[in-house]
């Protein structure tokens, strides 16, 4: 009997469970079947009859709705698996149209308005401050546009804005940590040094940069900087870095933009570019150029204190170094700097094998000491450069290295047909991406097909090289790079990913020295650099009969010549 009401219970599970008067019948079922026991089976055979026949009905009754909730329970399941996409979606959307909104916005403002000067820095500046708020990858556009004083979109006014914008990021004080500065003073106790904050921790910081917040103080007396990276910027800096994916991948399908590889640049720049938030990365960075340039009288790398970082991941102290921005220093000293600081461009590529990415105006520190008087010259000033930021440096391989070593002393030789014949040789690549094998097989059919009109693909490069070089007298810059890859592009080519890398460092750094130069061009500033660093065989290096030597002889070149130290 007791297994005839386990089939009740079975069968009307689902109501067993919840509804309470359906349970109260099965109940009643076990009772009558302890209370009569010993009556008559038929009776008891047919009232348990009843109820399975009563359960199987409502079953049949209720099949339907619980059908519906099994569809909605998938449907609820799937909306809650793309609830991330959907989101992230929505969000990149938003993020593009609220751009463009906001540069729509502002170009209607200052269509309807008198157009004076006025209305345009006004109109520049609200537009720069919204976008940046958008995505703090924004300001180093800005920074970009700062660097180059001679730049048309540029008036002074505008030029001094945005110098000073770029070390004045906004920050509320939910970014600030001022339990780890307290900590960073504990530090120094427990190492035998003190560490004074100017001002104390609650103070005004002196810069606030896009990473990190910057304090002065002294350390054993000496002149410091702290340098303390702005809470929740790990997430903040992820979500800018995805936003600003989506905004490369969009330039693929633009005119004009689709051959500057930016996307390129992008991807070959994203680790240097996260590698910013990693401040043991930087102190380690700032370790290798001090070792490299100590030695070098007119060149100033800070001395970093790193067992702070070791310590507290979030900071970094460092010796302070006093001297001028770029757009307070005396015009008479200007190509003297210009020349200082594309020395220590070409010693760092050619020499040490590293490069600093993000030379822009704010990390360059302009410093002008009196001649010790035993040692004096006919001029009464030291004029010095102090290079600051590690946070983004380049390291190149040997053969990159050698690679750029040869267009480098191609360019500066002025043969022109020879560089284009070596960009179109070394400095490019096939547009598809695949596997190694598939990319070198393609490599091949490329220049296989480019035997008919590669004198055509160079001659036409050369065109550029010549106007560019010999014409304008300036550096390959953005619209050269975007000129020769689009002739490129036609062979089905694209410029070398390592190339693009290097391209946007010396794209920063150009406009600094653009900004610079006085009475000489970048580009010549660039080949006297070039010819103190390698002042031993200069001559020799431009030898024509050199023209096929292998790789080897680059290597044993570039070990000879580095002699720019003392």
């Amino acid at each position: 009997m007791f297994a005839t009401l386990k089939r009740i219970q079975d069968k009307c599970s689902f109501f067993y469970k919840t509804d309470a008067k359906k349970n109260d019948d099965i109940r009643d079922a076990y009772a009558d079947a302890d209370a009569d026991a010993d009556a008559d089976a038929d009776t008891n055979s047919q009232e348990l009859q009843f109820l399975l026949e009563r359960c199987d009905l409502d079953s049949e009754t209720t099949s339907t709705p619980n059908y519906a909730k099994n569809i909605l329970d998938k449907i609820g399941s799937f909306l809650i698996n793309i609830k991330p996409t959907l989101v992230s979606a929505l969000s990149k959307s938003y993020f593009i149209t609220s751009c463009m909104g906001i540069y729509a916005k502002y170009y209607v403002l200052y269509k309807f308005s008198k157009k004076t000067t006025t209305d345009y820095n006004n109109t520049i500046i609200h537009l720069a401050e919204e976008l940046a708020d958008k995505n703090i990858f924004f300001t180093k556009i800005f920074q970009g546009i700062s660097n180059n004083a001679n730049n048309k979109l540029m008036n002074k006014e505008l030029f001094n804005y945005f110098i000073n914008y770029t070390d004045n990021v906004k920050y509320d004080e939910n970014e600030i940590d001022y339990q780890g500065l307290f900590e960073l003073i504990s530090i120094a106790k427990r190492n035998g040094d003190e560490l004074v904050i100017h001002g104390g921790v609650r103070s005004e910081p002196i810069k606030s940069g896009v990473i990190a917040i910057i304090y002065k103080a002294t350390l054993n007396g000496k002149q410091v900087i702290i340098k303390y990276r702005r809470k929740n910027i790990v997430e903040k800096f992820d979500k800018s870095m995805k936003e600003l994916e989506l905004l490369v991948n969009i330039t693929k399908k633009l005119p004009y933009l689709c051959n500057l590889n930016i996307c390129d640049i992008f991807e070959e720049n994203r680790e240097i570019m996260m590698g910013q938030l990693d401040f043991s990365n930087e102190v380690d960075n700032i370790h290798i150029f001090y070792e490299k340039f100590k030695d070098v009288k007119d060149i100033c790398i800070p001395h970093v204190y790193s067992y702070f970082t070791e310590e507290n991941p979030n900071a970094i102290i460092m010796d302070y170094i006093e001297g001028a921005r770029l757009e307070n220093i005396c015009a008479d000293d200007r190509d003297e700097y210009s020349k200082i600081l594309s020395r220590f461009n070409i010693k760092s590529v050619f020499y040490d094998s590293i490069y600093h990415a993000d030379l822009h105006s704010g990390n360059v520190i302009f410093m002008k000491e009196p001649c010790d008087t035993k040692t004096s010259t006919n001029t009464e000033y030291t004029l010095k450069i102090g290079v600051i930021d590690y946070g983004i440096i380049g390291k190149l391989t040997r053969e990159e290295q050698n690679i750029f070593f040869n267009f480098f002393k191609i360019l500066v030789s002025r043969n022109y047909k020879k560089l284009a014949k070596y960009i179109v040789e070394h400095l490019s690549e096939p547009l598809e991406k695949g596997e190694k094998g598939e990319k070198h097989n393609k490599t091949n059919k490329n220049k296989e097909s480019l035997t008919n009109t590669k004198e055509k693909l160079i001659k036409d490069i050369y065109n550029i090289c010549y106007n560019t070089l010999s014409v304008k007298q300036i550096f390959f810059g953005g619209e050269e790079i975007y000129e020769v890859n689009k002739i490129l592009k036609t062979e089905g080519l694209t410029f070398s990913k390592f190339f693009c890398r290097i391209e946007l460092a010396i794209a920063i750094s150009e406009n600094v020295c653009n900004s610079l130069c006085k009475d000489k061009t970048y580009i010549e500033q660039l080949m006297c650099a070039f010819k103190d660093l390698f002042s031993g065989s200069y001559d020799s290096i431009f030898d024509d009969e050199n023209e096929n030597e292998n790789e080897n002889d680059n290597e044993e070149e570039i070990e000879e010549y580095g002699n720019y130290i003392e």
